[in-house]
């Protein structure tokens, strides 16, 4: 369960719900700089994502988010969720928080307010963020939206490097 929290954290987690709010001062996802996120790298220009699905749905109270991971890379993401893990003790044990991109630290900051629910199977990972306060539930919806649009983004930009790489 905590190792799937982390993963959340990253896409898709410790994350600074300022991002969402505050014109996002920094990237939303940043695959390079963020220490949980750059767990995801795998080199020449491939990362896990290029290799995942999700999807962000509102509840009346929270969301939920499903996430699936090619076959073929289900080792390569148990071994980045356990890289992120070990982000996550370290900040802890030296009280400093690293690097994270918008998402990552948004997530923590939701992780902080709710109780994160957390699946992992053979088909998916799942995680459920509620809140009976409004407020929080707004910033919840708002999250969930963001990724959404993000998501979109990320593999439009994916696509079109694709494509200009074969071109050369």
């Amino acid at each position: 369960m905590k190792i799937f929290k982390v993963l959340f954290l990253v896409l898709a987690v410790a994350l600074v719900c300022t991002a969402v709010w505050a014109g996002d001062e920094k990237p939303w996802f940043d695959l390079k700089n963020c220490a949980f996120c750059k767990t995801f790298d795998l080199g020449n220009d491939d990362y896990l994502v290029d290799h995942m699905k999700g999807e962000y749905h509102d509840l009346p109270n929270g969301f939920l988010a499903v996430m699936s991971v090619e076959d073929a890379y289900k080792d390569k993401c148990t071994k980045a969720q356990e890289a992120m893990q070990k982000v996550a003790m370290d900040m802890q044990a030296s009280g400093q928080t690293p690097q994270m991109c918008g998402h990552c630290s948004t997530y923590g900051e939701l992780a902080m307010v709710t109780t994160p629910v957390e699946i992992k199977s053979d088909i998916a990972m799942i995680s459920m963020m509620t809140s009976d306060k409004p407020e929080v539930v707004a910033k919840l919806h708002a999250f969930a939206q963001k990724n959404r649009e993000e998501m979109v983004k990320w593999y439009a930009e994916r696509a079109k490097a694709k494509v200009a790489k074969a071109e050369k």
